[in-house]
């Protein structure tokens, strides 16, 4: 099983243990998503994206961005770019990945997403929002300045506010974007969103007409790698 692939096996679900989830609750999500998408009168969700995507790419969409506004899917993002580019980058063919985080990457990256290149495609993962007490006050003690644009407001409704802007302007500008909207953020929804993304990886390489299990330029990389150490 390519590393990529290995999230539903004992090398991703170990250290998954280790660090105190449920694994069973992992592997409960992806069979879920799985019965659901491969159930006869299902829409397919991850083979009507692939399509939607690969349509893109006819009009010359190269790269995908993938921005969870949240900072717990952070490694998602990382682990999503690897799948994308190791198991489509072949052939001349392929899109390039961009793993990035909201709110972060809206004040770093969003410039040229909205004026640069108008080459890519967006995924937007949001998380519902959160009810808390952390509430802003205006009245803070030897502050300098007051605020009253946050007065009575959370942090919570402050990041809803970041994605729904960020939502809207691209939509606004004409990029092609799509937002997944999850309730909660579980070990459940953890296993369906990345049994998703792994649909979704195999159903473009039938579009691509590549094998999304190898990864041969890799292994050229390794065993010249393997030379240099042996001599």
């Amino acid at each position: 099983i390519g590393g990529r692939y290995s999230c539903f096996s004992v090398v991703g679900l170990l250290p998954a243990a280790i660090a105190g989830l449920c694994v069973s609750d992992i592997l409960a999500g992806a069979h879920q998503y799985w019965q659901a998408q491969m159930h006869p009168d299902s829409l397919c969700e991850p083979l009507r994206a692939a399509g939607y995507i690969h349509a893109l790419i006819g009009q010359g969409k190269t790269q995908s961005v993938m921005m969870p506004y949240c900072d717990r899917l952070r490694p998602f993002s990382r682990w999503y770019a690897q799948l994308w580019a190791e198991s489509l980058g072949k052939n001349g063919k392929g899109m390039t990945p961009i793993p990035a985080i909201g709110a972060v990457d809206q004040h770093s990256q969003l410039q040229l997403y909205l004026d640069g290149p108008q080459d890519k495609v967006f995924t937007l993962i949001t998380l519902a929002p959160q009810h808390n007490n952390e509430i802003v006050q205006d009245n803070l003690e030897n502050f300098p300045l007051p605020l009253p644009l946050f007065h009575g407001k959370s942090l919570s409704d402050l990041m809803v506010a970041e994605q729904r802007a960020t939502l809207e302007t691209l939509y606004n500008r004409g990029c092609p974007v799509r937002e997944i909207c999850l309730e909660t953020l579980t070990e459940k929804t953890i296993g369906a969103l990345m049994m998703h993304f792994i649909l979704e990886t195999l159903a473009m390489s039938l579009f691509l007409e590549v094998n999304p299990l190898d990864q041969p330029a890799v292994e050229e990389g390794k065993r010249i790698a393997q030379q240099y150490i042996a001599t």
